[in-house]
């Protein structure tokens, strides 16, 4: 069972890596987005998702 630091740590790791990984959609060029299914729209709308927000599933307009 997890304590509550190692939840919070869990937490706190899975916020930092969404908004890094959303911050990267921003710096990736109209043929890499094209590559990974996306589009520049696409990009923007999750980049501005906030941290504690998952993203929703590819092929859906959530």
């Amino acid at each position: 069972m997890d304590t509550l630091a190692q939840a919070l740590r869990r937490g706190y790791r899975l916020a930092r890596h969404r908004q890094q990984t959303r911050r990267a959609l921003l710096e990736l060029e109209a043929a890499e987005l094209k590559d990974i299914g996306l589009s520049a729209e696409q990009a923007r709308e999750e980049a501005s998702r906030p941290f504690w927000q998952a993203g929703s599933p590819r092929g859906r307009n959530a």
